[in-house]
């Protein structure tokens, strides 16, 4: 079963889904709980108020309070949004029925508009597995409540990655970064990793570029319009992720001699399955025992398709560093 969001259906808690009866109310409050000490006292530094780190890995701890937390049949799974989610959630199907057997549990796959809307769905619970894109990991880690599980590797246990690439049409005068001052540059969002935080980064500390001053700059939504957009003409230059450009060459969306790369990063690594820290634990060890044993065919999710358990203060230190050398607040709303 796929869940759209333009489908009533899917603005609130998906038909069928248990929720503990304390659970339906708590859903909309924005202040989580709080694992094995109040919130006075717990140890969680860099987490928003109200959750615990007691082991010092990062992420927010289960609430001690059994009542608060989610046990959900069915379990939503969902993914970053992109033009091509029909197919994706085709081809993801398989990996669905593979959840359904490791669990016991219904899974089904909600499709988000963009990636508020993918963001607003898993703060309201009504999304309980997801991938997020890599700039939005860190905040939703910190302000969510977001607890990695499962990260992507290669054939050969490696993290998987993608790069930052800026893009320009083909035809365009701009050949270096240097030559984008004045120009005006299409980022995805500012959650965004490789289409915000990364290359507004990189053009200030590498090109002297600063945003608003050097260049304007405005949004596009998603990493596929801004692509797009390049190839139609319509961006004079944009941020997006290597790898989400590689598969719309691939599936032919998009003429690869349309577009010329004038920048490209360092890899980062692809972003790793997580669950909200008030799943019931539970079924958050069956999901990730599910992920670690998963040889299903590469291709039937985005990213990589084996993986190793999740280790977000490890494997996102980089990450984390770039978020804070941004000058984008660490507030939480």
């Amino acid at each position: 079963m796929i869940l759209a969001a333009r489908d009533p259906v899917s603005l609130a808690h998906p038909a069928g889904v248990n929720l503990k009866p304390q659970a339906l109310w708590l859903a909309s409050i924005v202040i989580p709980f709080c694992g094995h000490a109040s919130a006075e006292t717990c140890n969680a530094p860099g987490l928003a108020p109200g959750f615990c780190d007691s082991d010092g890995d990062l992420i927010a701890d289960s609430p001690g309070d059994k009542s608060q937390w989610i046990d959900p049949d069915p379990i939503v799974l969902a993914d970053v949004p992109t033009t091509d989610m029909q197919a994706r959630a085709e081809r993801a199907t398989p990996f669905l029925r593979y959840l359904e057997k490791a669990t016991g549990r219904k899974v089904t796959y909600f499709v988000a508009r963009d990636l508020s809307d993918l963001l607003a769905a898993f703060k309201a619970q009504r999304v309980h597995l997801l991938i997020l894109n890599t700039g939005s990991v860190e905040p939703t880690v910190r302000c969510n409540g977001f607890v990695p599980i499962a990260q992507p590797v290669d054939a050969a246990g490696n993290l998987g990655g993608y790069r930052m690439e800026i893009v320009v049409p083909a035809n365009s005068a701009i050949k270096t970064a240097r030559d984008l001052k004045g120009r005006k540059i299409t980022f995805v969002d500012e959650h965004s990793n490789s289409g915000y935080k990364t290359p507004r980064t990189i053009l200030a500390k590498e090109f002297g570029l600063e945003a608003g001053k050097d260049y304007s700059f405005e949004f596009s939504g998603r990493q596929d319009n801004s692509i797009m957009g390049i190839a139609n003409g319509v961006y004079e230059a944009a941020a997006v992720a290597s790898d989400l450009h590689e598969n719309l060459v691939r599936d032919k969306l998009l003429n690869a001699a349309a577009v010329r790369i004038i920048y490209t990063s360092r890899t980062f690594p692809h972003s790793p399955w997580g669950v909200g820290h008030r799943l019931n634990p539970a079924l958050v060890t069956r999901l990730r025992s599910a992920f670690l044993s998963y040889t299903g065919s590469v291709g039937a999710l985005s990213g990589n398709s084996r993986f190793r358990a999740a280790s977000y203060k490890a494997d996102w230190e980089f990450m984390r560093e770039l978020s804070a050398a941004s000058g984008k607040p660490s507030g939480c709303n």
